[in-house]
């Protein structure tokens, strides 16, 4: 029905004048495509819309009907094309006379075709003034007029007054979306004016944009004739298939996906995980402009359908830009510049992540502000809740904080070992929240890096030498000879041993007496280039040979024992023959302990040392004066042959 009558209206409306347009501005504008409407008072406002939309459905119908006498099916000729082209110039003309501030950028396009078309229905079934009633001065002259009313309609024309086309007066945005339910109430009135007549419901009932394609008269009537709640049977169906397809394509690409993601292939998982939000994003974009151009979806279901995809879109490509930027690290970590267990890929993990969260939230924020939702509410509910869960949330901050220090000191890095605590082991990961380290139990220690960024870490991969000291307790019945050659030997074992490193000072000495024992402290340091388990091979080894080397000294290792010793009293214990001479001294040096001056001037410096024989160790061995005189008399004579130190060259 709704083909037969365009149709007729076709050849009845083929010859007709564009009686509303005005001829000087109609001539005008067929010379210079570019000029745009002329919108500077109400009277130049309705005359450029009425002028360019019937312009354009002229030019529409002389397209159509040389469509349908040409050969092609999927194409158009160029005649057709050209006709097509001049339509579209004045038909966008026409949508430049209204306000379409207030409309959403994604419904844009397809809304301002629908309400220009709605529109043109209305005024064809309602009285209008004669073009010279309306206002046609410019808005200085009476600065009442600007606001203009199509009498007993709520269809007005608004002064803009802000903004790139101020002092121009375009249809309001208020009656821009009230059109679609005035189009619906007029409907019912009469057309009084046939040269657009059913102009929208050819439209939205017809394929393609604006002009339908030829492969359109293809299809039976009965799924392209009548409207069923604004779509015909065809729409109906291409939109049902299109979700269908989308779904079921993108189940198809999710599995295919799933079973080729592998943790030890980084770079390989993320680029399938990449390929499904980037997938989705496309085919929604692809299916949006597919049901906005090719199937021609007008009305709710077109708003509807439109926002879901969109949705859709903005949603895949924020997840497509967090995975992009997971891959775009791990690509990077690939190097072999950069070690995968060091600190410095985690450190390239978080920034990555960080960063494509943020871009992710920009893109979601951009694609809301094109659905037309109110970002500076959704902005400031969001400050609340952020300060609410940072309130909530403050362990969590603190541990990301302490990650963040983690990285930036960098006391140690991941594959590393380190002490904290009582506890050693090997770091695991580093994260943002926690660390993990695997201890010398092999069990798996998990650290909150708020505490783990605040202990005494100590690196112990990090050491340029290993470390050996040892406190070795000797039986009480070691005697000294037995302890000095524990001492040199050991001291010896330690310069051979390859591992040792002998360019420090080594330390072996007599430390102290204990309650049960005699004391040996051995310290020396080891090769730092030895991984740790090494290490703990050549510790293992020295105390191996320590442990032989007492045991041939005839000695042994002490412990914590009470030793009972059952013998006969041997009576009176007699001091030897050299104490009870040195005894007998003078009365004046009584009571022992006291010393005088004189015995301490007689004995200073006379003590052999180094020790040059065992006996030099029993009682208190003096050097002869005789000899003390001649050392003095020899450095004497030194100091007087060297020359002074100024006269040395």
């Amino acid at each position: 029905m709704i083909r037969n009558l365009f149709h007729l209206f076709i050849v009845c409306s083929i010859t007709l004048p564009l009686l509303v347009a005005s001829p000087c501005f109609g001539k005008k504008s067929a010379k210079n495509p570019l000029t745009p409407p002329d919108t500077f008072s109400p009277q130049a406002t309705l005359q450029s819309y009425l002028t360019h939309i019937t312009t354009a459905f002229t030019l529409l119908q002389e397209a159509f009907v040389l469509d349908l006498n040409s050969e092609n099916l999927f194409t158009h000729t160029p005649q057709v094309l050209k006709l097509q082209k001049k339509a579209n110039i004045h038909f966008q003309k026409a949508i430049e006379c209204l306000d379409l501030s207030e409309v959403p950028d994604v419904y844009k396009k397809e809304f301002s075709k629908e309400v220009v078309i709605q529109l043109k229905e209305i005024l064809d079934r309602i009285i209008l003034p004669d073009i010279n009633m309306v206002p046609a001065g410019n808005h200085s002259d009476n600065t009442k007029n600007k606001c203009w009313r199509i009498p007993e309609t709520p269809i007005e024309m608004m002064l803009m007054t802000e903004g790139v086309r101020a002092g121009e007066y375009l249809f309001s945005a208020e009656t821009v979306g009230k059109i679609p339910d005035l189009y619906q109430q007029a409907m019912l009135l009469p057309y009084k004016s046939h040269d657009t007549e059913y102009f929208f419901q050819f439209y939205i009932s017809t394929p393609g944009s604006l002009l339908p394609p030829k492969w359109f008269h293809y299809i039976p009537r009965w799924m392209s004739e009548n409207l069923y709640y604004g779509e015909t049977i065809f729409q109906w169906l291409m939109l049902v298939l299109s979700f269908l397809f989308l779904f079921l394509f993108t189940a198809a690409t999710y599995k295919f996906c799933k079973k080729r993601i592998d943790p030890e292939h980084p770079v390989r998982s993320d680029l399938y995980k990449l390929a499904l939000p980037l997938m989705l994003a496309i085919l929604a974009f692809l299916t949006m402009r597919f049901l906005e151009n090719t199937v021609n979806l007008s009305g709710a279901t077109l708003y509807y359908t439109t926002g879901l995809l969109d949705v859709i879109r903005w949603l895949s490509a924020a997840c497509a830009i967090v995975a992009g930027a997971s891959l775009a690290a791990n690509i990077f970590i690939a190097s072999p510049n950069v070690n995968p267990e060091s600190i410095d890929a985690s450190l390239i993990r978080t920034v990555a992540y960080l960063s494509g969260i943020f871009l992710a939230i920009c893109v979601l924020f951009y694609g809301g502000s094109n659905l037309g939702l109110p970002l500076i509410p959704i902005i400031t509910g969001f400050g609340v809740i952020g300060l609410a869960v940072s309130l909530a949330a403050k362990p969590t901050i603190e541990n990301i904080i302490g990650g963040l220090t983690l990285f930036a000191d960098r006391p140690v890095r991941i594959g590393e070992y380190c002490a904290f605590e009582d506890q050693w082991g090997k770091v695991l990961h580093i994260g943002l929240r926690s660390t993990r380290v695997r201890a010398g139990d092999r069990s798996i220690i998990s650290i909150p890096n708020a505490i783990f960024s605040q202990m005494q870490l100590v690196n112990i991969s990090h050491r340029d030498v290993y470390r050996f000291s040892e406190y070795i307790q000797l039986r009480q019945e070691t005697t000294g000879t037995q302890l000095r050659w524990i001492l040199a030997r050991i001291r010896e074992m330690l310069v051979a041993h390859p591992e040792v490193l002998s360019k420090y000072l080594y330390r072996v000495k007599f430390d102290s007496y204990s309650q049960y024992s005699k004391t040996v402290r051995v310290y020396t340091f080891i090769n730092g280039e030895l991984d740790w388990e090494d290490f703990l091979e050549v510790r293992q080894d020295l105390l191996f040979r320590i442990e032989e080397i007492i045991h041939e000294a005839g000695s042994g290792l002490a412990y914590p024992a009470q030793t009972i010793y059952l013998a006969k009293d041997k009576g009176n214990i007699a001091p030897t023959d050299s104490v009870l001479m040195d005894m007998e001294r003078p009365e004046k040096e009584y009571p022992y302990p006291h010393t005088s001056d004189d015995r301490y001037d007689e004995l200073a410096d006379r003590m052999e040392y180094p020790p040059k024989s065992e006996k030099d160790f029993i009682g208190l061995t003096l050097k002869d004066t005789k000899d003390i005189c001649k050392t003095d008399d020899i450095e004497e004579e030194n100091d007087e042959e060297e020359p002074p130190k100024a006269m040395k060259r």
